[in-house]
């Protein structure tokens, strides 16, 4: 077994430490070893699991068995290939968009701004089939994991900085009547609950702003959406302390748009304003529309490598599956 890399994961207690490579021995007995390009895990996937059951790994194990089955199941990485990039474009509209700069933590920033989503473009996400719901979550969800939390990673090291294994998000209530609200809590629900199942500690920090004076009643919806870890990550600003600067504690100022204090000029239907850094990195000027992946070197598109089956025996056969990644 390999021990993580010291450019993969955050600096550890030798507790930590000792139960991560515990844990990671067992997944690759089970399922076999981390292969880069091949193996949808990878070492910080695993201690995602393992700090989303708070270093038990039993239940650590348990969770990684479920979501795995569920990638086969599902065939998340053969839907990941064939997502349309054009309804990826128009599909993320709806969901948390990448500003394109991090915070000061290194994390990639992301806002919601459900209040000012056209109520046509709610029609057509909620009349789509079930299952093109599906895979646009799952596709967008693999998006964080595979590209813009591991290309943040990769640009806070070059910076001097440690690994970025985390998202930071900015969900703003501005404009959100309750009749909206009501109408998407149950697709967002279902998003919060799948991110809490398959996709465990991806958020670092979600800061909450603009409530509307209805919030208290929505604050429980809210609240049930996410674990008890995920709900303790939760920010609420108030505009009293937005306007006292408060935001600028997390973000520094040319990276923070302006309808939260910032200086940048970027608003939620932009496309990712990605700072200079991150356009040297992937050698891109804007954000692709089809899907993609960070390989830690360089972008991959979607189909590059050729297509893989979802389900590969593996040893000789058996139900284990290795999912490209």
């Amino acid at each position: 077994m390999t021990l993580p890399s010291p450019t993969t994961l955050p600096p550890m207690t030798d507790q930590h430490a000792q139960a991560f490579q515990e844990l990671k021995q067992k997944i690759e007995e089970q399922f076999g070893p981390v292969v880069k390009g091949e193996t949808w895990y990878d070492d910080v996937t695993i201690d995602r699991f393992l700090r989303a059951r708070s270093y038990s790994i039993p239940a650590a194990l348990s969770q990684f068995s479920t979501t795995d089955k569920w990638r086969r199941d599902s065939h998340l990485a053969q839907r990941f290939e064939d997502m349309d990039g054009a309804w990826l474009r128009r599909a993320r509209q709806c969901y948390p968009r990448l500003v394109g700069r991090c915070d000061r933590r290194g994390r990639p920033m992301f806002v919601f701004q459900p209040g000012a989503i056209d109520p046509s473009k709610h029609k057509d996400l909620l009349e789509a089939s079930e299952e093109r719901r599906f895979s646009t979550i799952a596709v967008l969800t693999e998006h964080l994991t595979s590209l813009y939390i591991p290309m943040a990673s990769t640009l806070n090291q070059q910076r001097g900085g440690g690994p970025v294994t985390e998202s930071m998000s900015i969900v703003d209530l501005s404009g959100l009547s309750f009749r909206t609200l009501w109408t998407l809590r149950s697709h967002l629900g279902s998003a919060s609950k799948l991110n809490s199942a398959h996709f465990p500690e991806t958020l670092g920090t979600l800061v909450l702003v603009n409530t509307p004076s209805f919030f208290s009643t929505i604050w429980s919806w809210i609240q049930a959406w996410f674990d008890k870890g995920t709900r303790e990550k939760i920010v609420i600003l108030s505009g009293e302390e937005m306007r006292a600067g408060k935001f600028k504690e997390l973000v520094e100022p040319e990276d923070l748009p302006v309808g939260y204090g910032g200086e940048l000029e970027w608003t939620y239907f932009d496309q990712p304003d990605l700072d200079e850094g991150f356009k040297e990195l992937l050698g891109v000027q804007e954000m692709p529309d089809a899907p993609c992946r960070w390989n830690g070197e360089r972008l991959v598109m979607a189909g590059e490598a050729g297509k893989k089956d979802d389900a590969v025996e593996m040893n000789g056969g058996g139900d284990e599956a290795r999912e490209p990644h």
